[in-house]
């Protein structure tokens, strides 16, 4: 709570010295995770006075903090404010408390080679999390659930919701064990056989971080199958956020109208001006085949390379890095429209109770009085064809009309045909009563805090 407090304190100096006009000449460095000169910050810095000498730098570090109160929450505050630049090696909590202006540079440089490991913090900070929070919103919001894209049963958003959590958690549990085969240091194999050098690679590996050497030298310098089954965890991973960019955009339409994005997460038709395009579900959708392709682009360079070093190799660096800044950007994006987009609720449910999606529990209804299924299944059919011809849904049928189709049907049936109980009795592990919704929850919200935990010790 106090540093909660301490950074709500310097976003409201930041907004206050923002009322200031921007100083062009001006860079600010957040250097809170490394502050050496051979760090990231100290690079770009160098780089920047090499070539821009009269730009005037200024450094926040891991010395500055509140015990030096004026200099951090004045000083600091009204640089960054004020700053056209910034850079920052990691992350600077504040940060999330600000808006910058539109003419304000923000460069991430992170760490070290750490963007597998920023996709895990992602998932405490960003989409599973973001989900979770959408699911509890939703626990009682009835909506259809769909098989051929034909109305089936109904659900709940929260119950829908989950399922791509359950996915994104898989995406999460591919990338930690990626990591586990790229934490190998490959220094000291040389061009391919090692060296007559007395070298200590153990040691060398213990010093830069790495928690094992690789064991052969020719194979080293000679795979990239640690970069390609990266890649492939990233294609799943767009895989993923590409049906649910299908779903969203599906939702948008007039046909569902379940849900609404926000302005800034969609666009007007330049002709056509009472249309609400979901731009960013279309552009992640978009991003998803170009991932593929930097998947089979480098499985086609690696497919017939001999042992050891070749040129053709070289390109596992563009593929690699496109594939992750490209996800990294999705996910990112991604999170924002689904934070942002308005849940509408009454529609969902309203389709719901359209296209029979309680008929199954009629069945079941009649096998729990002691119909064989098989004769449950042809009774129901009948109802469901005599309800289209009359136009009206299950609901509407008095018992006069049930008891044509059978005797067993009593005033009962109207309790078991009601949305929320067709959702609520379905209490199975993994279904979408509120109970089980809620479990799912549960169990959602320990692997977000186990997974910040596992990234606590990555090193």
């Amino acid at each position: 709570m106090i540093k909660k407090t301490g950074y709500v304190l310097f976003a409201f100096f930041f907004y206050l010295f923002r009322l200031l006009p921007i100083n062009r000449q001006k860079v600010f460095f957040v250097a809170t995770h490394d502050d050496s000169e051979e760090g990231n910050i100290g690079i770009v810095a160098d780089a920047i006075k090499n070539q821009f000498p009269s730009m005037k730098m200024v450094y926040l570090t891991k010395k500055d903090g509140i015990r030096r109160p004026f200099s951090f929450f004045f000083g600091k505050a009204f640089h960054m404010a004020t700053a056209s630049v910034i850079f920052l090696d990691n992350e600077f909590m504040p940060m999330a408390y600000m808006k910058f202006n539109k003419n304000v540079k923000v460069v991430q440089l992170w760490h070290g080679t750490g963007t597998i490991k920023k996709f895990g913090l992602d998932s405490d900070t960003g989409e599973v999390k973001r989900l979770a929070k959408k699911a509890n919103e939703n626990i009682n919001t009835i909506m259809p659930g769909y098989t051929h894209m034909q109305k089936a049963q109904p659900i709940t958003f929260a119950h829908y919701i989950l399922a791509y959590c359950e996915m994104f958690k898989r995406d999460i549990g591919r990338l930690f064990d990626c990591y586990k085969r790229l934490d190998e240091m490959p220094l000291g194999s040389g061009a391919l056989a090692t060296s007559t050098y007395p070298i200590d690679r153990e040691f060398v590996a213990s010093q830069l971080g790495f928690s094992k050497i690789t064991l052969n030298s020719l194979d080293s310098v000679s795979d990239r199958d640690y970069a390609i089954e990266s890649l492939s965890a990233l294609s799943l991973i767009m895989m993923h956020l590409s049906r649910f960019s299908e779903e969203i955009i599906l939702w948008c339409t007039g046909e569902f109208n379940f849900i609404e994005l926000d302005d800034s997460y969609s666009t007007g038709s330049s002709i056509m001006p009472q249309k609400k395009n979901p731009d960013v579900a279309e552009l992640v959708r978009g991003k998803c085949p170009r991932v593929y392709g930097d998947l089979m682009t480098l499985l086609t360079v690696m497919k017939g390379i001999p042992l050891a070093y070749n040129k053709d190799m070289q390109e596992d660096k563009e593929a690699l890095f496109d594939g992750l800044d490209t996800a990294l950007l999705s996910l990112q994006t991604f999170n924002g429209m689904i934070k942002t987009m308005k849940v509408k609720k009454d529609n969902m449910k309203k389709s719901a109770s359209g296209g029979f999606t309680n008929a199954t529990d009629v069945a079941d209804y009649l096998v729990k009085k002691g119909m064989a299924f098989r004769s449950a299944h042809e009774v129901v059919g009948r109802i469901v064809l005599y309800c289209i011809d009359k136009d009206i849904a299950i609901d509407d049928l008095t018992l006069k009309e049930f008891k044509e189709f059978s005797p067993i049907f009593e005033e009962d049936i109207y309790k078991a045909i009601d949305l929320l109980t067709c959702v609520e009795e379905r209490s199975v592990i993994g279904g979408p009563s509120s109970s089980s919704v809620k479990m799912q929850i549960e169990f959602l919200e320990k692997f977000i805090k186990t997974n910040k935990e596992n990234l606590s010790c990555l090193k």
